[in-house]
């Protein structure tokens, strides 16, 4: 299958950021203190963005296997992010809204750039998905991965941004 070596790389990635978000949360939890809201939120997005992330690296071979045509695959993979995507958003919307408000300048100065990677992915993914410019191939498929690995990588520095101006704040 085309690109099946950039795909299992990009699980590796995933897998990473996972296991570094693991890391952070322990080493955060030795401490003895409690997060705050913020940290805790930020723990989960990026837990869920890297599991996200290898879940669409891995989906296009389950896919070819079941014996799909390969448009068919790079079609439906798109369809599947694009529809996590929507749903993401929809569920992280008010967790965000809720802690905007009681955070500074912290995090608050990431959320612009995230809203563009969601906002790309999804409509790279959509397009991709309905076969409007992109007729459903792999290369719109992996830029939209990209952009989830850019996505994870956000969620990663923000939750250290937000651990760190917890620590700072001395919140227990």
């Amino acid at each position: 299958m085309e690109g099946s070596d950039v795909l299992l790389a990009i699980c590796q990635v995933s897998i990473a950021f996972a296991g570094f978000t693991s890391i952070v949360g322990v080493v955060g939890q030795r401490r003895g203190s409690r997060w705050d809201e913020e940290a805790s939120v930020r723990l989960w997005l990026m837990i869920e963005s890297s599991l996200a992330c290898l879940l669409f690296s891995l989906l296009p071979f389950v896919l070819f296997h079941l014996g799909f045509e390969i448009g068919t695959v790079w079609g439906a993979s798109s369809a599947v992010m694009a529809v996590f995507l929507v749903v993401h958003m929809a569920i992280i919307a008010p967790s965000l809204h809720r802690i905007d408000r009681n955070v500074g300048w912290s995090t608050r100065s990431f959320e612009p750039l995230i809203a563009v990677i969601i906002l790309s992915a999804l409509t790279v993914q959509s397009l991709n998905a309905l076969g409007i410019g992109f007729q459903r191939t792999f290369g719109a498929y992996l830029l939209g991965l990209i952009l989830f690995l850019g996505l994870a990588s956000m969620h990663f520095a923000t939750l250290l941004v937000a651990v760190n101006a917890s620590d700072a704040r001395g919140d227990d």
